[in-house]
């Protein structure tokens, strides 16, 4: 019975997987985060049953190579959760920013130029050169010889990230659908040490040119995390954009390479999805 359900929920999720990355989702987020728990629970509980193509055990997405991987987040449903995440950290100062529900997208800069833009799994720079909120050249006076910069594109309308994922895909793009796309940038990596602080990360993103959520904070404690998720668990319902949940980051970059990252996810940044 549980070998059988285990089999049956990776081929569920591979298939959604692929459906998702072809902008043709076949369930809700919500669907697929309570399976993808639920396979997680039960590949923890017999290991024996995990597979080396199983979803838990692959970041969505191969056809692209990334110089950085484009990992996934792992996400918690509940309040006691999310304090047991947050107590693993209780030294920690935080960040906190909204998940904005669109494309995941990389954006790599070859001194101050944008060299190439892609999904997790394609190459799609040419669309991406006709978003107004991509930059095409970094504005600083010294730019690093290389950048790769994450972010989410995204539009603001129903049904975002599908119409998002297919106008990013089309071989010829439409402009005025390339148009409506905003992008929001929140990760940062360069060949060069200019941020110690994802908070730093985001200043120097938004002196480059990006749009960087107003929304994102610093969250000097645990507490001030917990205040934060609380808050835009109900107010992120009013905002323009598509959002489906909020994001809680260590904020120091010397103590996220020390917690490091499993094979899918960073163990210093967790989604909270609801409370």
């Amino acid at each position: 019975m549980t070998a059988t359900r285990t089999r049956d929920l990776q081929a569920l999720l591979t298939t959604a997987d692929d459906a998702y990355h072809a902008a043709a989702p076949i369930m809700s987020d919500a669907a697929y985060d309570t399976l993808r728990c639920e396979l997680v629970a039960l590949e923890q509980a017999h290991p024996e049953l995990v597979t080396p193509d199983s979803p838990t055990q692959r970041v969505a997405g191969v056809s692209t190579v990334h110089a950085m991987p484009m990992l996934s987040l792992n996400s918690v449903f509940c309040q006691e959760d999310f304090k047991l995440w947050l107590s693993t950290f209780s030294a920690e100062s935080f960040v906190g920013e909204l998940k904005i529900d669109g494309v995941s997208l990389s954006l790599t800069y070859i001194n101050g130029r944008l060299h190439r833009a892609a999904t997790r799994g394609q190459n799609v720079t040419d669309s991406a050169r006709l978003i107004p909120s991509i930059p095409q050249r970094l504005d600083m006076p010294h730019p690093p010889a290389w950048a790769e910069i994450r972010g989410e594109a995204f539009i603001a309308r129903p049904n975002s990230r599908a119409a998002c994922a297919g106008a990013l895909r089309q071989r010829v793009g439409d402009p005025a659908k390339l148009e409506a796309i905003q992008f929001a940038a929140y990760t940062l990596h360069t060949n060069r040490s200019d941020t110690a602080t994802q908070i730093e990360s985001l200043d120097w993103l938004k002196n480059a040119g990006f749009y960087v959520d107003p929304n994102s904070v610093a969250l000097p404690t645990p507490a001030a995390a917990l205040a934060y998720v609380q808050q835009w668990h109900t107010d992120r319902e009013a905002l323009a954009y598509p959002t489906d949940g909020v994001v809680i980051k260590v904020a120091s970059h010397q103590s996220q390479s020390e917690a490091g990252e499993t094979t899918t996810a960073p163990r210093w940044a967790i989604a909270v999805k609801d409370l």
